[in-house]
């Protein structure tokens, strides 16, 4: 499978992609991951780091459910960060069409260039909401 997940201690989820990922290998773990509101509830963040991966075969219209999974789990967990990282224009575009559509940007969806960008706006993003918290 192109894309694989690692839970992180800190209640984060990286998600590396590899190879070509298409609409089915999207669904599938977003599916996983927002089973139930609990879960979601769990998650403090997503990475999608894209790095590795050689295309994206999805259309307008995956995105747009893509988006659709990603706004309902904002719903239920409005602190979730999502950023995804990638190096590919054509991937970067299609990701930056995706967070457009879960209009959230730039609060709760990042597309970066590098890893370590989206960490610390992971980072810096978690800071913000909690001192806002209080």
């Amino acid at each position: 499978m192109p894309l694989s997940s690692k839970r992180m201690n800190d209640g984060g989820i990286i998600i590396t992609g590899t190879d070509i990922i298409n609409f089915s290998d999207v669904k599938t773990i977003k599916t996983a991951l927002y089973s139930d509101n609990q879960n979601i509830k769990n998650i403090h963040y997503q990475v999608f780091d894209y790095r590795q991966a050689i295309d994206f075969d999805l259309s307008h219209e995956d995105i747009w459910q893509i988006a659709l999974q990603d706004k309902a789990a904002l719903a239920v967990n409005p602190h979730l960060l999502i950023a995804v990282v990638c190096t590919k224009d054509v991937i970067y575009g299609l990701s930056r069409m995706w967070s457009a559509y879960t209009e959230t940007a730039p609060l709760n969806t990042g597309v970066f260039r590098d890893f370590d960008a989206a960490q610390e706006w992971v980072m810096q993003r978690q800071i913000s909401q909690a001192l806002s918290i209080r």
